[in-house]
């Protein structure tokens, strides 16, 4: 059944010869698919959920495993005054948005009251991340610390005022995005 128009319906029907070769491919396909999981066809449904589930938590586990890596107590230790403001700006590895997100509010936690600017590469791409604490939110928007990082990588970006991300290509090194950031941090 589809719809073609409002209020229209179309059925389409398999009947003869055509209903068997259907009837046939589909149950060659489930024992193939028990075959592939090494169960009995009636447990492939069961299978796949239980498959999914592991893989739910395996990726659970990689991110915890990812996150836990990182020593947050050196990378806060690398943090510059800007004037007043506690300017903390660093490249991660292969980091996604997520867990850049994350980190970024480890990281503004830690710092207490400053401001934080993170950059990942992932292939070509650049997924940039600013967190900026709360006493600082009256005089500096992260969205305008990732949109100046943002703009010397040709990509755009925006978020709130203590949180906001940004995307575009890669470069070969941040030194111009942090340096494009540390102005507006400094302004």
């Amino acid at each position: 059944e589809s719809a073609i128009a409002a209020g229209i319906r179309r059925l389409e029907a398999v009947t003869a010869a055509g209903a068997v070769q259907y009837y046939n491919a589909a149950d060659h396909q489930l024992k193939h698919l028990a075959a592939e999981l090494k169960v009995k066809p009636s447990e492939v449904t069961a299978r796949i959920t239980a498959l999914q589930a592991q893989l739910k938590q395996l990726e659970k586990e990689l991110k915890a495993a990812r996150a836990s890596a990182i020593d947050t107590n050196a990378l806060v230790a690398q943090a510059q005054a800007v004037g007043a403001v506690r300017y903390l700006a660093t490249e991660v590895a292969d980091l996604s948005a997520d867990e850049l997100r994350e980190l970024s509010n480890t990281l503004k936690q830690k710092l207490g009251s400053g401001v934080v600017l993170l950059a990942s590469k992932q292939g070509d791409k650049a997924a940039l991340v600013a967190a900026v604490s709360a006493d600082l939110m009256g005089r500096i928007k992260a969205g305008d610390v990732v949109s100046a990082a943002a703009a010397v990588l040709g990509g755009k970006g925006g978020g709130k005022p203590d949180f906001a991300m940004a995307g575009g290509p890669a470069p070969t090194d941040f030194k111009a995005v942090f340096a494009a950031a540390q102005q507006v941090v400094a302004a």
